[in-house]
């Protein structure tokens, strides 16, 4: 230019160009004047994150500022680390870094150590090649992202793979194989008859704002604002690990344990108590399954959850028992050979499924478990072991049958369609003169071998449970009396059923 004359203008520079254009095709070229620091300031190129110059929307820029958790001008380090730091948020370790990449005719493309020490773009650094994929970034689960700039949105599978997400500690026993959830937030139980299918946030935080943070966030708390039912049942005040009421221990990504789940509990409707669960990194449950979370029939518990029966259950003394094992199972009178015996014979009190019902947890909780006993039961292992009269019950687990309704936040009260045999029969005289003979009905004779009373209607009959007053009434194993759920240690007694004996 000649002296004294106004300066000019660029033109078709590449150092004031925008890089690339839209689609990773071409180059925009601007036109800074010279003289004048403003049509050259940051922003006036291509887009930024600070300076108040428009933000960058070309490619994938506008769906990854919108969800990170990072709103500082330094969150372009992220992608774009030239200076080989740790990203930390500020603008102090990350802007104004290594100024000899900024107009290199090249695309840098590196990632913090904290967001993957592998991460790695596939395509080029050239201008105008067009846009390629990553892989390893922690900000996609170590996956290989779709291309930048790809407009499908990318649901939960496009990061967290089934195949690697099932593999990750113990993912495939709290949540299907097929049905994927489809956001961050998703706090519903969509448990299956065959697998659980427990939503992401029954574990992890609510808010968005920890999904891309580079850290494992896991979480019981239970009074965060849309927090689903489940997770509303946990005992947890607190987040965090290791930390006072968060009810999870250890180290993440290495050993977990939590104390405080819903999940795990014994889940009575009320006075819950909280199971230690196995370690999330390959632990197990091991023993009788049923008894490391709540009461199980007839007889093991986790401390302070105790079963449906007082520790008389089989009927060792005159003091009533509860409800497993069948009705008084060991107090059978037998004419002149005194108490009957467990066996499989005719005179058995228990033990022959055609004469004596066995009242498990399958029996008003048939929605839940269909099998009569469960062979890991320590209990019942003390009469049943390989080499003794009556032989040991392996092969018959307490599986569930219906995973839907085993940790649904409910109790289930569903009865078996089956009618209660029994070999404690009413004396004669009784049966015929009161009301027995009304819910009972007499087979084989009276204190005879293969003798025994059955229910004349099964449990299955509407009227027999009523949720809301938690009561059962018409049911013969109470001689046809209504008797509450709540009404046990000692309100409920032998008179209670037998006035008249």
């Amino acid at each position: 230019k000649d002296p004294g004359t106004a300066a000019g203008q660029c033109n078709n520079v590449y150092c004031h160009s925008n890089a690339q254009n839209n689609g990773g095709t071409g180059i925009t070229y601007r036109q800074p004047t010279w003289g004048n620091a403003a049509s050259g300031a940051c922003g006036t190129c291509h887009g930024t994150t600070h300076h108040g110059g428009a933000e960058i929307a070309t490619g994938s820029h506008t769906k990854h500022f919108t969800s990170m958790v990072y709103t500082s001008p330094g969150r372009c380090v992220i992608c774009h680390d030239v200076g080989a730091l740790p990203f930390d948020g500020s603008c102090n370790n990350s802007c104004h870094t290594a100024t000899s990449k900024h107009v290199n005719y090249k695309v840098d493309l590196a990632f913090p150590s904290n967001f993957g020490a592998s991460a790695v773009y596939n395509g080029t650094a050239k201008p105008g090649d067009g846009y390629n994929t990553c892989s390893n970034i922690s900000c996609h689960y170590n996956t290989t992202t779709p291309a930048w700039g790809t407009a499908t949105p990318l649901g939960c599978v496009g990061c967290h793979s089934l195949a690697v997400l099932m593999a990750s500690g113990a993912h495939a026993k709290h949540i299907s194989a097929t049905a994927v959830p489809t956001l961050y937030n998703y706090t519903a139980n969509r448990s299956t008859a065959a697998e659980y299918n427990f939503g992401c946030s029954n574990c992890h935080p609510l808010s968005s704002t920890n999904h891309y943070n580079t850290v494992i966030n896991v979480t019981l708390k239970n009074n965060e604002a849309g927090v689903g039912s489940l997770r509303a049942k946990n005992s947890a005040t607190a987040v965090g690990i290791n930390v006072a009421n968060s009810g999870i221990t250890g180290t993440s990504k290495s050993s977990i344990r939590c104390t405080m789940a819903y999940c795990h509990s014994n889940g009575n409707a009320a006075n819950l108590i909280y199971a230690t669960t196995p370690d999330w990194y390959g632990g197990s449950f091991t023993g009788d399954r049923c008894a490391n979370c709540h009461g199980n029939a007839p007889n093991t518990t986790i401390a302070g959850s105790k079963s449906h029966y007082n520790n008389r259950f089989l009927g060792y003394t005159s003091t009533p028992g509860g409800h497993q094992i069948g009705i008084h199972a060991m107090g059978i009178y037998s004419s002149a050979s005194g108490l009957a015996k467990a066996g499989t014979t005719g005179k058995s009190s228990h033990g022959n499924a055609a004469t004596a019902t066995t009242i498990s947890c399958n029996i008003c909780h048939y929605a839940t478990v269909t099998t009569a006993r469960n062979d890991d039961n320590v209990v019942c292992k003390a009469c049943h072991y390989a080499g003794n009269a009556v032989g040991a019950q392996v092969g018959n687990p307490a599986v569930i049958a219906d995973r839907s309704k085993h940790v649904n936040g409910l109790v289930n009260v569903d009865f078996q369609p089956v009618s209660m045999l029994s070999k404690a029969q009413v004396r004669q005289k009784y049966y015929v003169t009161h009301a027995y003979s009304s819910v009972w009905k007499r087979n084989g004779g009276y204190k005879v071998s293969g003798a025994y009373d059955s229910a004349k209607a099964p449990f299955n009959t509407a009227t027999m449970w009523d949720g809301a007053t938690k009561t059962c009434s018409n049911i013969a194993c109470h001689m046809g009396n209504s008797v509450k759920w709540t009404d046990n240690n000692g309100a409920t007694e032998c008179f209670s059923c037998h006035g008249s004996l």
